[in-house]
């Protein structure tokens, strides 16, 4: 992995910020599910 200057590669490519965003997110989303459900 090579850097990359901000805003150059964004978008072709989905930078790794939003995808570690993006599985933090459905975590969170998770435990909430389980904790209504309990």
């Amino acid at each position: 992995m090579s850097p990359v200057p901000l805003g150059s590669n964004e978008s072709h490519d989905p930078p790794i910020r939003w995808l570690r965003a993006k599985s933090l997110y459905s975590i969170m989303n998770d435990h909430k599910m389980i904790e209504m459900k309990v």
